[in-house]
């Protein structure tokens, strides 16, 4: 069953109604598509469900829903409700729709709260229907935290303990999403999932992250304040109504290091002044990319966390530091793949709040590829947002293979106030041309297929990976 057009909708009635197979909405074009519920009625699909790009689908909850009259009435009955069961490969597809939908028939004076579970190895897409704004939902070994921007939530020790899942603002409030505040975590076992949602989410410990599943980045942003750390890595879920994930490094002392990421849907954004750290020798892929860089539009993080709808690409350095692998060692060379556009402290001015940010990227060992474009301080720098501000957002290359397709630094206002730089050190840059202002195309030396289809012209016999002045450096003027 296909449900993908904004004209095109699926109304699950007279109980239970079973399907083979579920595809909501279509790849490249995001589109609204609906799903309607009568109370009661569930949706039980034996395969899979599958998601494409969505832009505010429509989820209609009925009470009653007149035939002959026309009058229907939004689901206002209290308690909690499953209306679609899947297999539990379609938790991230599932997710993704809780966090998407909007509410068109939903009465004043209830909240619905949206959001996936999985029990007995079936996903299951719930809603709950409730009147207090802002209050814990436990279900089963879930725990949901919504909060609202007047009504942030931490969980209690007993609730942490019991709970296996952490859904934090799994769905945008109407009222605009909030902070969930788990600080370390305390009681929340090791293996344990936490899907930070709309809004900011706040925690002090990553110790619980035992795989990339077990850390899920949605549609705002999950702030660690926590020391210099190590996990496996996280999972990006992102641009549910064109949104991207958000990961924000806080404390400028701290390192968080990360050695595998699975890239589901959507694009991702650096922030904080800490420095996330890809290491080992794995293979990061960032496939998904979005969206306008136009200067019209409000670009950067909300000010309660909710990640931004515009002036970002696959993958975004906004704010400190960004580094690749450790020069000279063997084990700590991963290759970092972005088949669409790299950003570098590029339309990062933050919406509503009257500030700039400039991030830096590193390339110590291992390969970069940013085979379509690398864009550093583009669309950046404008004076009238932050007039006695000036931003240097930089990316060094110290050891490694920097595969580029086009380098673009500045451009964008007719007055920057950022001076973007590509430093290099040692390492090599198969790509020769240089560009001064906007965009001037580099020779393209790689593919957007898996890096064992690159080709590399042979190394130079020997290479000094730090000298006293750079080798290259190109920077606009």
């Amino acid at each position: 069953l296909t449900v993908t057009t904004s004209n095109g909708g699926l109304l699950v009635t007279n109980g239970v109604q079973t399907v083979g197979s579920l595809t909501f909405g279509t790849e490249g074009t995001p589109y609204s598509p609906k799903l309607g519920f009568d109370k009661g009625s569930r949706l039980d699909v034996t395969g899979d469900v599958t998601a494409g790009s969505l832009n505010a689908p429509q989820l209609h909850l009925f009470e009653t829903r007149g035939v002959t009259n026309n009058v229907i009435n939004g689901l206002s009955t209290l308690g909690t409700y499953t209306l679609v069961t899947a297999s539990a490969a379609s938790f991230h597809a599932l997710q993704y729709m809780a966090e998407a939908f909007t509410f068109p028939y939903k009465p004043e004076g209830v909240e619905y709260l949206c959001y996936v579970v999985v029990e007995d190895n079936r996903a299951k897409l719930k809603v709950s229907v409730t009147t207090a704004g802002g209050a814990a939902v436990a279900d089963g070994t879930t725990l949901v935290l919504p909060s609202t921007t007047d009504n942030p939530l931490a969980p209690t020790a007993e609730q942490l303990a019991a709970a296996s899942v952490i859904l934090a603002n799994p769905q945008p409030c109407d009222t605009g999403s909030g902070t969930v505040n788990l600080g370390a975590l305390g009681g929340f076992a090791a293996g344990g999932r936490l899907v930070a949602g709309s809004g900011a989410t706040r925690v002090s410990d990553l110790s619980f992250v035992q795989s990339v599943d077990d850390l899920v980045l949605t549609t705002g942003s999950l702030v660690y304040d926590g020391p210099s750390a190590s996990i496996p890595g996280f999972t990006v879920q992102g641009n549910a109504n064109y949104r991207s994930a958000v990961l924000n490094v806080a404390n400028p002392d701290a390192t968080l290091s990360i050695s595998a990421v699975d890239d589901v849907y959507g694009a991702f954004t650096k922030m904080g002044e800490g420095t996330l750290h890809f290491g080992g020798t794995g293979y990061f892929l960032w496939r998904r990319d979005h969206r306008d860089f136009n200067s019209t539009y409000e670009a950067g993080v909300a000010p309660n966390g909710d990640g931004p709808t515009y002036g970002f690409r696959a993958f975004n350095v906004n704010e400190g530091a960004v580094t690749i692998g450790t020069v000279g060692d063997p084990t700590d060379a991963p290759t970092v793949d972005v088949p669409y556009e790299l950003s570098v402290g590029s339309r990062s001015h933050q919406a509503g709040q009257g500030v700039q940010t400039a991030g830096s990227l590193t390339l110590n060992n291992g390969i970069l590829a940013a085979t379509n474009t690398l864009m550093i301080g583009y669309y950046s720098g404008n004076p009238s947002d932050q007039p006695d501000a000036h931003l240097y957002p930089t990316v060094t290359v110290n050891g490694g293979e920097a595969y580029l397709g086009q380098l673009r630094l500045g451009h964008g206002a007719s007055k920057q106030t950022d001076s973007p730089s590509y430093i290099q050190h040692g390492g090599r840059t198969p790509s020769r041309a240089r560009s001064t202002s906007a965009t001037r195309p580099c020779t393209r030396r790689a593919s957007t297929a898996p890096r064992s289809s690159w080709t590399a012209a042979p190394s130079p016999a020997a290479t000094t990976s730090t000298p006293a002045t750079p080798t290259k450096r190109w920077a606009r003027t």
